[in-house]
């Protein structure tokens, strides 16, 4: 049985998800899920370094992300536990047919985004994005032709390295990069610091 067939296995409800774990959580605020890249085991570790040095440099008290569960959102279709099955499986269906070969991206600047109280340190990047801009663009455009639509948002490709109350100025860093070979269908369980795979999909484009 594989997770999506566990993630909608029938209580009786096809648009109910029966994931046991992540019941609790979706009671107290609702869970994403998204396409998203991954860094490989070394760019993990060297996005986690950044943001311990970061963190220090500048006095921040926020906890960085495990880099096991550090990445690269780029494209939501939608947040449990309204998502439905159908839905889901039109996003894996389109997702199956980018063709797109794969590409380096490569961070170099750090900054805090957002206001509030609790701001999303995050790495960001110029030109080493432009693929995982492509990958959006590519998602959307096959999303669109499986009658999945999605909303047109400002979108800046970033990889969050921690949540702090004290924000900082964006500045140059040692790059972090990486081959993207692949991407994947993220659902990420806020409040458990977890991502579950749902699928995952090679870049073989031309």
């Amino acid at each position: 049985m594989d997770m999506m067939t566990d993630l909608f296995a029938g209580r009786g409800d096809r648009d109910s998800w029966a994931y046991d774990p992540m019941r609790a959580l979706e009671q107290q605020r609702p869970t994403p899920v998204f396409f998203a890249i991954t860094p490989d085991p070394e760019s993990a570790l060297d996005a986690e370094q950044t943001g311990h040095r970061l963190r220090l440099e500048n006095r921040l008290s926020g906890a960085p992300c495990r880099r096991d569960i550090l990445h690269v959102s780029v494209l939501g279709i939608g947040w449990r536990p309204d998502l439905r099955e159908e839905r889901v499986e039109a996003a894996r269906a389109a997702a199956a047919t980018v063709a797109m070969p794969p590409f380096t991206v490569a961070f170099d600047r750090a900054a805090s985004f957002g206001g509030g109280t609790n701001r999303p340190l995050v790495l960001c990047g110029g030109d080493g994005v432009a693929g995982i801009l492509m990958l959006r663009r590519a998602l959307i455009s096959e999303l669109k032709n499986v009658g999945v639509d999605v909303k047109k948002t400002h979108y800046e490709p970033h990889m969050t390295l921690l949540y702090d109350h004290r924000p900082i100025m964006g500045q140059y860093i040692t790059p972090v990069r990486w081959k993207v070979r692949e991407f994947a269908l993220l659902h990420s369980l806020h409040g458990a610091a977890k991502h579950v795979c749902l699928a995952r999909w090679t870049l073989r484009g031309r």
